[in-house]
């Protein structure tokens, strides 16, 4: 192919715009390109562009080899990535907890099997807080491209063959259904539509119709367009980076925009236009010739850098690590990425060999972690934090455990003529719990009936909404949980949940640094399109109407009012401070409480739930838990609500609690129930 200068100047403006989007500047109250996120959808017109221009030269020519074209695959993808994933890993393992350094591992693995888009999919949104402390969440897109190109070729080698003239309207056809599918699917499964090939295809389907129309078409462009729309392009590039954001529904229609904007520049550009020289300026050439190795080193710099701060990096902080990454592409780009891309150089055996000892030695890295486990990992962390990471106690809701996944709302333990019944009925908050208060009722003979879901409290004619999508805690969930709750004979029910985020709707801000999340996540009557400032009032009386209906069932409730937030992960910023305290220094703080918040944001932020837990008034078969009277007004931190206590961290992370936690909530809860 004859090199066009532009397309290496477009691939700088794309690894920008998502090198600046994911170091979230935020100068002077400015934040710059919000909609950097469209960088990779420019990848990937660009990917498709190219590699199906090559195919269908090489079709032409009788020089198609599907064994050529994955050597080639290989020699550009493979050298940086697993370069680049051999030197972090070990950075991983120093700074990062034994929880996630886990979850790194795994994602490692998936990531080496070109799957990490389906990890990410189903652990969480692209856009979440945490997403910024996963070193390979950007692998994502390689995912994609690679399994695009798993099928591509062939079916671009079998229309050729088998019906050549089909083979714009196929690709075309692929365009046209996966923007729709990803338009609609943006409305029920947004993470899926993010994440899937089915949802991106169309992006490189784009480029690929370009290269059909210039290869087989023969299709040149007309030179009054050739001189206007590039520009014009760079323009349809430039308004969503600098003014979409991370809000809106995407991939989709609107994404089109930028798309669209690219495959101009590509169709028409090459010429004298401006766009074209601009993006042909040296720097931006060679900016684009480096923005594989820029693209793969600038998530993990940035994770790592935030993974090892105790505060939110600052902005200085940031321009200097986008400048180490510029360094690191260049040396990765000069020293890695050019010499395996020389066959005179580098021959198939010895990159083959390499890719294969190196790609070996990281999976049975992978494989020793996971099952060794986190245990295996705790010589890096203080004792305190290690002991507050230790989740063997939790089996109900995440060790798919008979309680889970057998289409049932509850799970049973202990004997069936049991005279004494317990009910857990609420979210993860309650999973905590439910393992400790088990341990604790079963030694008298009790049975325990498990009704957990993650993130789903229990609030019949309400379902969950997550950035304005309905979430699986759908109000059928709930219906299945009071229908079987109202067929049991008299029990004990405690009934725990995250009300505060159901009702208010927003993530937890301490104001202090320690901000949580991003978007929201409530609750609201199904199906509801009322006014927004209506909802609590409905969600409040829904919840306050299925609590009384258990009473009136006869069952006894042991309501545990909420948790105090602490915005910040515990134990994982405990541990950083650690590090640069003496002994002495982190007993004696541990001692007085640990980190803190505010007391009256807790009020501010409760009043809500607390004025539905109270609308049920006094009650003969109702208990009150609130948990505020064991985690605030601690004397040495009057005003605020501590993370530690008696020696050991409270909080297993932001706002669920550890095992130390969970022992003195649950001694309060047999207390208000007259069990202990």
């Amino acid at each position: 192919m004859k090199y066009r200068p532009e397309i290496d100047g477009l691939r700088a403006v794309a690894v920008g715009a998502v090198v600046v989007y994911h170091a979230a500047l935020d100068l002077k109250n400015i934040v710059f390109f919000p909609g950097g996120f469209l960088g990779v959808d420019i990848f990937f017109v660009i990917s498709g562009y190219l590699i199906t221009s090559i195919l269908l030269r090489e079709l032409g020519e009788g020089t198609y080899s599907l064994a050529g074209f994955y050597e080639r695959r290989a020699r550009r993808i493979l050298p940086a990535l697993l370069a680049i994933i051999a030197i972090i890993t070990p950075f991983a393992f120093v700074l990062m907890l034994p929880k996630a350094f886990d979850e790194y591992t795994r994602s490692m693995l998936w990531t080496l099997a070109f799957g990490s888009n389906f990890f990410f999919w189903l652990e969480d949104s692209y856009t979440a807080v945490g997403s910024a402390f996963k070193p390979l969440l950007h692998t994502w897109s390689l995912a994609i491209e690679e399994q695009f190109y798993v099928f591509f070729p062939l079916l671009l080698a079998f229309l050729w063959k088998r019906a050549r003239a089909w083979t714009g309207h196929v690709i075309a056809a692929v365009f046209i259904l996966s923007l729709v599918l990803a338009q609609g699917l943006n409305y029920t499964h947004a993470d899926a539509a993010f994440y899937l090939l089915p949802t991106r295809a169309w992006e490189l389907a784009a480029g690929a119709l370009l290269a059909w129309l210039e290869i087989e078409k023969k299709s040149v462009p007309d030179a009054r367009a050739r001189a206007v729309l590039p520009s014009l392009g760079l323009l349809l590039i430039a308004g969503p980076l600098l003014f979409y954001t991370d809000t809106m529904r995407h991939p989709g229609f609107l994404t089109l925009v930028p798309v669209v904007g690219a495959m101009m520049v590509i169709r028409y550009g090459g010429g004298a236009d401006i766009a074209s020289r601009l993006l042909s300026w040296k720097l931006a050439v060679f900016v684009g010739l480096i923005s594989y190795s820029l693209y793969l080193w600038h998530q993990p710099v940035f994770a790592l850098a935030a993974i090892s701060s105790n505060l939110p990096l600052s902005d200085v902080e940031k321009i200097g690590l986008m400048g180490v990454c510029f360094v690191l592409a260049v040396v990765s780009w000069h020293f890695i990425e050019k010499p395996f891309r020389n066959r005179a150089r580098m021959s198939l055996r010895r990159a083959a060999a390499t890719f294969a000892a190196t790609t070996a030695a990281l999976v049975l890295l992978c494989a020793a972690q996971i099952s060794l486990g986190v245990k295996s990992h705790f010589t890096n962390v203080s004792p305190y934090a290690a002991e507050a990471l230790d989740l063997k106690y939790v089996g109900y809701l995440f060790k798919n455990t008979p309680c889970r996944g057998d289409g049932k709302p509850y799970c049973v333990r202990g004997p069936k003529d049991a005279a004494e019944r317990w009910v857990v009925l609420g979210d993860s908050h309650l999973d905590r719990v439910a393992p400790v208060l088990w341990d604790r009722v079963k030694a008298r003979g009790a049975q325990m009936i498990f009704m957990i879901e993650g993130g789903c409290g229990y609030a019949p004619g309400l379902e969950t909404i997550v950035d304005g999508k309905p979430d699986t805690c759908t109000s059928e969930i709930n219906a299945r949980r009071e229908e079987y709750l109202l067929s049991l004979p008299p029990s004990r029910i405690v009934v725990f949940g995250r009300y505060n985020l159901y009702i208010e709707g927003t993530w937890f801000d301490n104001g202090e640094g320690g901000i949580e999340d991003t978007g929201f996540m409530l609750m609201q009557p199904a199906g509801y399109s009322g006014p927004g400032d209506a909802r609590i009032g409905e969600v409040q009386d829904s919840i306050a109407a299925s609590l009384q209906r258990l009473l009136d069932a006869g069952h006894e409730i042991v309501l545990v009012y909420p948790v105090p937030e602490m915005g910040w992960n515990v134990p994982e910023r405990f541990n950083k401070m650690a590090k640069t305290m003496q002994p002495d220094e982190i007993e004696k703080w541990v001692a007085a409480g640990g980190m803190s918040t505010d007391y009256r944001l807790f009020v501010k932020r409760n009043r809500a739930t607390y004025e539905t837990f109270d609308r049920l008034g006094a009650h003969e078969r109702l208990f009150r838990v609130r948990p505020e009277e064991l985690f605030c007004h601690e004397q040495e931190q009057p005003g605020r609500c501590v993370s530690a206590a008696g020696g050991k961290i409270l909080y297993n992370d932001d706002d669920h609690l550890s095992r130390a936690g969970a022992d003195l909530l649950v001694e309060e809860i047999l207390k208000a129930a007259g069990a202990y």
